[in-house]
């Protein structure tokens, strides 16, 4: 087909990401042969001790595209101390989909749903996914609820996990929530409902106190100002939604909800699979510090990097909001990499948790489900070590969904990076953008662009003058004359090179090849980070 023919087509290079990341079309058919079984069966087993909270307020508030809803939120109003007691329920998977099925097997092989413009493979077929599991409203559905109480200083002073069994009474986006909670009256919102989202907005606000008082950043990050997307088959830019205090709020009491349940675990002696983040060690403090230094920021580590020191830096650039804060959000992101899943139960830096796991999105993630299945076989009556999976099986069990999420992550990034380059290779040869350098190599410097945050290279081929090297302070590249080029220099640069199908982008400096003048930069204790790809350490 012509799509085939053009290796810039959507469709084209969807397949070339698929392909080459290994993410199949379909699921195999012994799965598929059990999925009607599945959806349609009696619980098998918890269904005795289930609370029934079927005629308890509940919704879920989720993107207007998601069909896996997975978590629903309840609220008891304040007690006589203040107390607001919060449930998250969130979807049994683990009761329909049993070990030793085939369906079990594709799960855990996938290990987590992919989300690619255009294409979702979800790790549960669809008719569980986005229909018999999913949290829909009016449907009676199976759950597992973590109960949190959230005292007036934000501190969770009890949490309680225990089966149940609930119907969602309706369905909120984020904007129709965000309208709820602004004054507005959207169509479909009760009375009833709008009470709840008001109790959880001020446990909400209670978390956000708290975590400002323990450090770390919020589990969101900054993104682009445009995205593309995949339209009718054919690359499009839009705009990219901006996150609004309902998104904010979901992350909260989600966070919160996923430490509840790691502390549920460690305080009954129960294996898990933990979420973990290490703390950068001293060369990654000073080396961030230089390159916040280069950017306009100093924010004056000491020794070691805390969440604390987190927290501020990332006040300064939510402050800011502008490009040069954008972009030192992406090295900094980047250089604190990711968040791995371990046996381990241990502290989380990028959220200054000092115990974390995955709980809340059984359907789209395996850790998910196998910290479910542990739950359950406590909440069963489990208490020998027998009943729970080996150490060593555990170990095999994070090592290939830290695998599977890695792939995911990049199968995403290429095909979003390779849509964008379509799109700039269309334009025409002589257009100029802005944008500012976000990394130094004895090749060259990587520069990002403003607003859709595309990287690419400026090679030192494409630098007038010679001897062009990395300083001192690792911060810039340096020639002979002494023109500099480093980290924050914003820069307008011109496409030479665009491969969609490698995502390698090629830049040159629009106008003189040799940087304006030399100038001086802040002196540094270390080098400049050289990580440059954005990771979410939650």
């Amino acid at each position: 087909s012509d799509e085939w023919e053009d290796p810039t087509a959507a469709d084209a290079l969807l397949e070339r990401v698929r392909v080459r990341h290994r993410l199949p079309l379909d699921y195999p058919a012994a799965v598929l042969a059990e999925v009607t079984g599945v959806a349609t069966a009696r619980p098998r087993r918890g269904s005795g001790v289930r609370r029934d909270l079927r005629t308890l307020t509940t919704f879920t508030i989720d993107s207007p595209s998601s069909r896996d809803l997975d978590d629903a939120l309840s609220v008891y109003p304040a007690d006589g101390d203040g107390g607001i007691r919060v449930c998250v329920h969130i979807a049994d998977v683990a009761t329909h989909v049993r070990p030793g099925t085939a369906l079990d097997a594709e799960a855990r092989r996938a290990a987590t749903s992919v989300y690619l413009p255009g294409w979702t493979r979800p790790m549960l077929p669809p008719q569980l996914s986005e229909d018999a599991l999913s949290l829909v409203p009016g449907a009676d559905r199976d759950a597992l609820t973590v109960e949190m109480r959230v005292s007036t200083d934000g501190s969770v002073t009890a949490a309680d996990v225990y089966a149940s069994r609930i119907r969602s009474d309706t369905r909120l986006s984020y904007e129709d929530a965000a309208a709820a909670l602004a004054g507005a009256t959207p169509a479909g919102i009760s009375p009833e409902v709008l009470d709840a989202l008001r109790w959880l907005r001020t446990a909400g606000a209670r978390l956000g106190v708290q975590r400002l008082r323990r450090g770390g950043v919020e589990a969101r990050r900054v993104e682009p100002d445009l995205t593309v997307e995949v339209v009718e088959g054919e690359a499009a830019q839009v705009a990219a939604k901006p996150s609004n205090p309902a998104n904010l709020l979901i992350e909260r009491l989600m966070v919160a909800a996923n430490e509840s349940v790691a502390g549920w675990l460690v305080d009954r002696g129960l294996p898990g699979v933990f979420r973990v983040h290490p703390a950068p060690g001293p060369e990654a403090a000073a080396a961030l510090e230089a390159y916040c230094a280069a950017s306009g920021y100093h924010p004056g580590f000491g020794a070691d990097l805390t969440p604390l020191d987190l927290a501020a830096l990332s006040a300064q650039l939510d402050a800011a909001a502008d490009d040069t804060a954008t972009a030192v959000w992406d090295v900094l992101l980047g250089f604190l990499g990711r968040a791995s899943y371990t046996p381990q139960a241990g502290s989380h830096f990028g959220l200054a948790s000092d115990g974390y796991l995955h709980f809340t999105s059984p359907i789209r993630r395996y850790a998910d489900l196998a910290v479910h299945r542990v739950i359950h076989t406590f909440l069963d009556g489990g208490r020998e070590a027998g009943d729970y999976p080996t150490t060593q099986a555990l170990e095999e069990l994070c090592a290939h969904i830290n695998t599977a999420a890695r792939t995911a992550s990049q199968a995403e990034n290429q095909m979003r990076k390779s849509l964008w380059l379509a799109e700039l290779a269309a334009a025409a040869p002589d257009t100029a953008y802005p944008a500012r350098v976000t990394g130094v190599g004895a090749k060259g410097v990587f520069v990002t662009l403003d607003g859709s945050r595309v990287s690419g290279m400026v090679s030192v081929r494409e630098l007038s003058g010679r001897g062009w090297a990395v300083t001192a302070d690792g911060l810039a590249l340096a020639d002979a004359a002494g023109h500099r080029l480093g980290y924050g220099d914003v820069v307008t640069v011109r496409i030479t090179s665009a491969d969609v199908e490698s995502g390698q982008l090629e830049l040159a400096l629009d106008g003189p090849r040799t940087p304006a003048a030399p100038r001086r930069t802040p002196s540094a204790r270390s080098s400049a980070p050289r990580r440059r790809a954005p990771a979410k350490p939650h």
